[in-house]
């Protein structure tokens, strides 16, 4: 920052010199004092900002694998028992199936699908608007002017009141056949009402599904249910849906969606005669290796970036990249700025002891063997440092170096997750697992370096911008000194000029 660039002076009058330069070359060495302590804060923030970064590094790693709540986690019973389903057979689109963690791999074969759960209804006795109207009623259309064949008869308030299970509605004979559909639908009488132009018809049906569900109606004021002609209609008894397995075994719910032995069952449609449907449940292990992948993913991500933030550091080409000043950056493009402090910031965490730790611990743990499974990540797959590997194609054994990040075989971990899912499971998520472990050295660090690096800086950038401040003060008070002087001196060579004028004036010989 330039002290003393916000005054306009008018200086240098009488004496024709650059006041502002010279005041400007005075406190040159203060201005040098003033941009060493503003480099010091900047390189403090830039630390600042690097710390930050790891912390919000590893909350979200934290947050995606080592939470429950996470999209990756491999916390979760879910994460290792994934399960697919093949629904095959002339009737396979009569079924939605549907695995869950506690289902069972084996096989499903279903008879028929003797019926759909619905709700108990009433549907009017015939078509109900006038024949002149063919097309039927409009939902926009005015109560008071439905084309119906049984009038609409209102009370003298213009009105028709009715009720469905114990809910009362009232309706004005300027309200839309719409409005009343819709308001009876939103409604907590737990029905849904429905009006067809196909078949001209009104009808209300349960939204419970199932053989003991039911529906009551009546018209309070007015005739609404006998002229959309449900009055007189019967009432359809609910039903259950109904379907038989081929061993003879029948299941009847009073829902279309329903779990049986870990698999969701969605009806859709009754089976025709001699339609069948199978299904065969296997576990999903691509699943399963596909959320440790993206694991690995994650985790090499991760470690990446920490290692080159702890060990990245200027060249010796480089060790003369200091924080700009505003004058410096004054005379560069954004463009240049950024490539210039892209190098500035090189190794301002360099060496950083607690987050190596955090590294290192991430690293040994990958070779310790989880009590709870008597297996280590490394057994499953999961290879850090150098190794040889082979290719499945060519049968070639190659080297591999993982040193930095985690490499993973996934031919071990697939044949894992085959032979004990469960087990695969306590090595990441168990007693001791490793996901706990790495989710504990986060804490660690969170609650102990990274919390007290970041308060140490803090704490020195508020003393660092005090002291700035200070600074500045003292500065602008020197330079309103620096001004002073020489507007005195402007003021005496002032006087100086107008004595000299006089006695020029005195010498002078006067004409007469």
């Amino acid at each position: 920052m330039a002290i003393g660039m916000n005054t306009l002076r008018l200086t240098g009058l009488v004496s024709g010199m650059d006041t502002d330069e010279l005041v400007k070359s005075l406190m040159k060495i203060e201005q040098i004092k003033l941009d060493r302590q503003n480099s010091a804060r900047t390189t403090l923030t830039w630390r600042q900002e690097a710390y930050s970064e790891v912390s919000n590094l590893l909350r979200d790693f934290k947050y995606n694998f080592a939470s429950v709540m996470g999209a990756d986690s491999l916390t979760s019973e879910s994460a290792y028992n994934a399960y697919t389903v093949n629904v095959t057979g002339s009737g396979a689109n009569a079924v939605t199936l549907t695995p869950s963690v506690y289902a069972t791999a084996g096989s499903i074969s279903i008879k028929s699908v003797d019926s759909l759960a619905k709700g108990a209804s009433y549907t009017s006795t015939g078509t109900v608007s006038n024949p002149a109207n063919p097309e039927g009623l409009s939902a926009a259309t005015a109560l008071k002017d439905l084309n119906l064949n049984t009038a609409l008869a209102f009370d003298s308030s213009g009105n028709v009141s009715f009720s469905i299970n114990g809910k009362d509605f009232t309706f004005n004979k300027d309200d839309t056949l719409g409005k009343m559909i819709n308001t009876v639908n939103a409604s907590d009488a737990g029905v849904t009402m429905t009006y067809s132009q196909i078949t001209d018809k009104l009808s209300i049906e349960t939204n419970a599904k199932g053989s003991t569900s039911s529906l009551s109606l009546s018209d309070t004021t007015g005739n609404t249910f006998a002229a959309f002609g449900i009055s007189g209609a019967t009432m359809a008894a609910g039903t259950n849906a109904k379907i038989k397995f081929s061993d003879g075994s029948v299941v009847e719910r009073n829902s279309n969606t329903f779990t049986l032995d870990g698999i969701t069952y969605a009806l859709n449609r009754k089976t025709n005669p001699g339609e069948e449907i199978f299904a065969t449940v296997r576990k999903d292990v691509s699943a399963v290796v596909d959320k440790v992948k993206k694991f690995v993913d994650g985790y090499n991500t991760l470690t990446k970036k920490l290692n080159e933030l702890v060990s990245t550091r200027k060249s010796v080409n480089e060790r003369g990249y200091q924080p700009l000043t505003d004058e410096e950056k004054a005379s560069l493009t954004e463009e240049q700025i950024k490539s210039y402090e892209a190098i500035a910031k090189k190794g301002v965490i360099y060496g950083d002891a607690g987050i190596k730790r955090l590294l290192s611990n991430m690293r040994t743990a990958m070779y310790e063997t989880v009590s709870s499974a008597g297996l280590s990540p490394a057994s499953i797959g999961l290879k850090m440092g150098t190794y040889y590997e082979q290719d499945s194609t060519t049968q070639k054994w190659t080297l591999g170096d993982s040193r930095s990040g985690i490499a993973l075989d996934e031919n071990k971990l697939r044949a894992a997750i085959e032979s004990n899912p469960e087990r695969v499971m306590s090595v990441f998520s168990g007693e001791g697992g490793y996901i706990n472990r790495v989710s504990s050295f986060i804490d660690t660090y969170n609650m102990g370096s990274g919390a007290n690096n970041l308060k140490s800086l803090q704490d020195r950038l508020t003393a660092a911008s005090e002291n700035i401040a200070a600074f500045e003060e003292k500065m602008a008070k020197m330079e309103e000194k620096y001004y002073l002087k020489f507007a005195a001196m402007e003021t005496a060579m002032s006087k100086m000029n107008e004595q000299s004028s006089w006695l020029a004036s005195l010498l002078t010989p006067q004409n007469k």
